[in-house]
């Protein structure tokens, strides 16, 4: 199990600065939704993406 976790952590800090091509930047999104709705009152809906390209 160790090393899975230090061989992904060695892959990525390979993918991260740049050795293997240029870096790739992650894309991060988020959503918020504010609402009323007549059988529950006041709802809030709220959502973060992180999108990472591995390749």
């Amino acid at each position: 199990m160790k090393r899975l976790v230090i061989a992904c952590a060695l892959s990525l800090g390979l993918a991260g600065c740049g050795a293997d091509g240029a870096p790739q930047k992650p894309t991060i999104s988020a959503n918020s939704t504010v609402g009323v709705n007549s059988n529950s009152g006041l709802f809030t809906a709220n959502s973060i993406g992180i999108s990472i390209p591995l390749n």
